[in-house]
């Protein structure tokens, strides 16, 4: 009797332990989709500033207009932190 209880007891700690186990990592999960997420965004919004430096360099060019030099330098500048973004910067310029 006493053996047939410390098995129900030990598979009773094994169990126990395994949820434990698997909560931390549903947790670890969790964290690494973060992670992959804002790496995501990290590169969309690269993508998406060096392509507006290719549309205002090119648009200056052809036009000659000072308006595409200037947002080409602001873009820039928000890049290397010397300036905010402004609201609803995730859209087209």
């Amino acid at each position: 009797m006493t053996l047939v209880f410390a098995v129900i007891l030990l598979i009773f700690a094994l169990s126990v332990a395994l949820v434990f186990h698997l909560k931390t990592q549903v947790n670890n999960l969790g964290d690494m989709s973060q992670l992959r997420y804002k790496s995501y965004q990290a590169a969309d919004e690269l993508r998406h500033s060096s392509d507006e430096l290719t549309r205002f360099s090119r648009t200056y060019v052809a036009t000659g207009n000072a308006q595409y030099k200037k947002m080409y330098n602001d873009v820039v500048a928000i890049r290397s932190g010397n300036k905010n973004r402004p609201e609803g910067y995730e859209g087209i310029y």
